[in-house]
């Protein structure tokens, strides 16, 4: 499989197993293990604690390894379990795209291995019951194989030529999946006028309780509504949802995309807008508009689909505004993303500068 020889950040590597292991310990061992868990708090009130974890892990996938707690994104919370796999918990409310997202991942190697894709998606390991998720008292959990590889370097120049072939791959998998594998229900460009609705009444609350936060807001739902339609007028298709190099995994034996969570249906340039926003904001480089140009013509070039200029702008500032709108409900019903809050207005003031919008 094609790599696309990209620079990454290289970090230890575990090696990998071929299957779970139930572990056989000693009846002192176990008593060691699961003291030290119970010993463990947890990260917030909202989320689970490793001893929870520990507990699913043993209930429903038959495993007593230790897991081990991991800063992998922020939506959430994620354990590494042994040297082979990752357990994932999300919020009971979360249960339909949760089960959609596992769907899609149980999915996809079909599809990718009938067409003969360059690239896999991380595999669902199923329960000892053979569910793709898990359900307990505390919220639902799954569990994939471990994708061993390291991100692509943001900072580096040559990530983004390699990352828009590597979309274009992807796109061209995912125009044959059929659309109710979407693991969120509406797309970002479908939701687009009722987020400008939202931002518009008065009932709007800012995140930092700033008068210029309000303003700032406003402006930019002032600017985008007069370009939106353009953005309605793309053809649709599934899209990754969160097309960043943090969701990439490449190795000397190919290339993994990770986190499909918001998996759904929405013009291309959706996700080519997340490469341009990790341009302007992560990567540290020069000639920022130049290498978006350059990025946005590379996927042209490689799909025969004419991305228009026009539309990444708008599709940048729509993409935040979306983020913005997200963190907001998620803050709203789980209380434990204020952190994520916090800078999501200085991220609109970023893309809104960069693109002329105020």
């Amino acid at each position: 499989m094609a790599s696309h020889n990209l620079p990454i950040e290289r970090t230890a590597e575990p090696p990998l197993i071929d299957k779970p292991v139930r572990h056989r310990t000693s009846i002192h061992t176990k008593s060691f293990y699961w003291n030290r868990l119970a010993m463990a708090s947890p990260v917030s009130s909202a989320a689970p604690s490793d001893y929870t974890a520990a507990i699913v892990l043993r209930q429903f996938w038959g495993i007593t390894a230790v897991p081990e707690r991991v800063s992998a994104g922020v939506s959430r919370d994620n354990w590494r379990t042994g040297e082979a796999f990752w357990l994932s918990y999300s919020e009971a409310g979360e249960r339909a795209r949760f089960l959609r997202e596992a769907e899609l991942l149980r999915a996809l190697p079909f599809r990718l291995k009938s067409l003969g894709a360059a690239w896999t998606v991380p595999e669902v390991v199923p329960t000892v019951e053979n569910e793709s998720i898990a359900t307990s008292e505390h919220g639902l959990w799954r569990m994939t194989r471990h994708v061993h590889g390291q991100e692509p370097d943001p900072r580096h120049p040559g990530t983004y030529p390699a990352l828009a072939a590597m979309l274009a791959e992807v796109h061209r998998v995912l125009r044959s999946i059929p659309y109710s594998l979407a693991v969120c229900e509406r797309g970002i460009v479908e939701k687009g006028r009722n987020l400008l609705q939202t931002y518009r009444a008065s009932s709007f609350s800012c995140v930092i309780q700033d008068p210029r936060e309000r303003l700032l807001v406003q402006t930019l739902c002032e600017w985008l509504e007069l370009r939106l339609s353009v953005l309605e007028a793309e053809p649709r298709q599934l899209t990754h949802g969160d097309w960043i190099p943090g969701n990439l995994k490449v190795s000397a034996d190919g290339w993994a995309v990770l986190d499909w969570e918001f998996c759904r249906l929405d013009p291309v340039v959706m996700d080519l807008a997340q490469s341009c926003c990790t341009l302007l904001m992560w990567s540290g480089l020069n000639r920022v508009a130049d290498r978006i140009d350059e990025l946005v013509h590379r996927y042209s070039e490689l799909t025969g689909h004419q991305v228009l200029m026009e539309s990444v702008p708008a599709a940048m500032v729509l993409f935040w505004l979306n983020n913005y709108n997200h963190w907001h409900g998620r803050q709203a019903r789980i209380g434990r993303y204020g952190h994520v809050l916090e800078l999501l207005p200085e991220r609109l003031r970023q893309v809104g500068t960069f693109v002329g919008a105020l």
